[in-house]
C-alpha cells in the first residue's frame, strides 16, 4: 500500500526544506560605537557620566528647593524671634532664614557672655561681631545654594560643540 506523499509526483510538489539560518547575534551596541576609535569612546563614557551628575544635581537642588520653601513658610509664620529661637533649639536650622537668625544669636550670646577678649574675632563694637557673623552665615548659604553651579554651566556650555563633532565623525563614517 503506497500512501500519497510516497508518490513521485507529490514529492515533487512538495518543496525540500530549506537549512534554517540562525538570526545574527544580539549586541547591545550600536554599529557607529562599534566602529568608534578609543578617544570617541571616552568622549561618549565622559558625556555618561557628565548626564548623570547633572540630573543628579538638578534634582538635589530641586528637592532642597522644595524643602526650603516649606520651611521658610513656617520660619514667617512664627509670631516673635523668641518662637523661632526655640523652634531652631528643637529642630535645628532647616533653612537660609533660621540659619541666619542662628548666627545672629549665637554672636549675640558669645558677646553677652564675655567672650570679648578672646581673640580677634570677637574684637571691636558688638554691632561688628553681629554684622561678621551674619555676613558668614550669608556666605555660607550662598556657597551651599550655588554648589555645582560651575559644574552645570561647564557641561551646558561644551555639550553643544561635543554633540556636532560627534554628529560630524558619525556622518564621516
Amino acid at each position: 500500500m503506497q500512501t500519497i506523499t510516497d508518490s513521485p509526483s507529490v514529492a515533487a510538489a512538495v518543496p525540500a526544506k530549506s537549512p534554517v539560518i540562525p538570526p545574527p547575534p544580539a549586541t547591545t551596541s550600536s554599529p557607529a560605537l562599534q566602529d568608534a576609535d578609543g578617544v570617541a569612546r571616552c568622549v561618549l563614557a565622559a558625556m555618561l557620566i557628565a548626564s548623570v551628575v547633572t540630573w543628579h544635581l538638578i534634582l538635589t537642588k530641586g528637592v532642597q528647593a522644595l524643602r526650603r520653601a516649606r520651611h521658610s513658610a513656617a520660619f514667617w509664620e512664627e509670631p516673635n524671634l523668641e518662637a523661632v529661637a526655640g523652634r531652631i533649639r528643637e529642630n535645628g536650622v532647616t533653612e537660609s532664614f533660621s540659619h541666619l537668625v542662628h548666627h545672629g544669636f549665637t554672636a549675640i550670646e558669645q558677646h553677652s557672655s564675655g567672650h570679648e577678649g578672646a581673640g580677634l574675632i570677637h574684637a571691636g563694637a558688638p554691632e561688628g561681631l553681629l554684622t561678621r557673623a551674619l555676613k558668614r552665615a550669608i556666605d555660607e548659604d550662598r556657597d551651599q545654594l550655588e554648589f555645582g553651579q560651575s559644574f552645570l554651566a561647564t557641561v551646558a556650555s561644551a555639550a553643544p560643540f561635543t554633540l556636532a563633532r560627534s554628529q560630524a565623525g558619525l556622518a564621516l563614517n
